[in-house]
């Protein structure tokens, strides 16, 4: 899968006044919710390969943090730690 194709899967969702990358699927469904978030440095797109197989049974919601992946990188006025990002994940 490319990143083109990966990026179509999400929606784009304002938290603290930036733009989250976020994968949610079948939220229109009765199913248990499996949560990903992901490590430093990397992305969402680390799931890739276990996203198809897992959903069959779970909602999967999981969110590029912000500064990475497609999320947006603002250069200043932001915290990167990992309390914030737990924070932001949390909205």
């Amino acid at each position: 899968m490319t990143a083109s194709e990966w990026k179509k899967l999400g929606n784009f969702h304002a938290i603290d006044g930036h733009q989250l990358f976020v994968i949610d699927t079948k939220s229109d469904q009765e199913l248990p919710t499996m949560v990903f978030l992901h490590g430093y440095p990397t992305s969402t797109y680390d799931y890739y390969k276990v996203l198809d197989a897992l959903s069959q049974q779970y909602r999967i919601v999981m969110h590029d943090h912000l500064g990475f992946g497609f999320s947006d990188k603002p250069k200043s006025g932001v915290s990167y730690s990992l309390i914030h990002q737990a924070d932001r994940a949390l909205k």
